[in-house]
């Protein structure tokens, strides 16, 4: 989270937004190059999409806008995020399908149960104890197609809970 190589990081404050240029990116994040300062973007607050890698985001050159998170003056460092920017996928969720059937595809099967797209970047749990009948029997494979319940949404654990109907 390196920062003030040229400027003076005391006139950075937590909540400001600038406009920056991607100068490397690496496996824990993205340095951005802004008004005379570098910043870090790490990789949980560069975006709500899921990726592998952060050049999967972005790449050097890029022009973004990034919001300062911290600043550690003695430490010469600047916390960014672009994440921040973006609307957050679940509170959308919440606001419009909550109670609501929806098709999604099996993102991943776990031994506590599937995970079901159901918006953009946004997935739910539909744990192995809500299958019925012949969901139960057959096996569930990334892909699948199912129609599910959004039966509840929880915002500060990023959680979604599904069933079917």
């Amino acid at each position: 989270m390196t920062g003030a190589d040229d400027g003076d990081l005391g006139v950075l404050r937590p909540g400001d937004v600038h406009r920056g240029t991607v100068e490397a990116v690496t496996d824990f994040g993205v340095y951005v190059r802004f008004g005379g300062h570098r910043g870090l973007i790490t990789v949980v607050n560069l975006t709500w999409d899921r990726f592998d890698h952060p050049s999967q985001v972005m790449e050097e050159g890029d022009e973004i806008t990034v919001v300062v998170l911290s600043v550690d003056a003695e430490r010469a460092e600047v916390s960014l995020s672009r994440k921040d920017l973006e609307p957050d996928p679940l509170v959308e969720l919440a606001r419009t399908r909550l109670g609501a059937l929806v098709r999604g595809a099996v993102t991943r099967v776990t031994p506590i149960g599937a995970f079901v797209r159901v918006g953009p970047n946004a997935e739910g749990l539909l744990p192995v104890a809500g299958l019925r009948g012949a969901e139960r029997e057959r096996t569930l494979q990334a892909g699948d197609e199912l129609e599910v319940l959004i039966e509840g949404i929880n915002l500060r654990e990023r959680q979604v809970a599904l069933r079917l109907p």
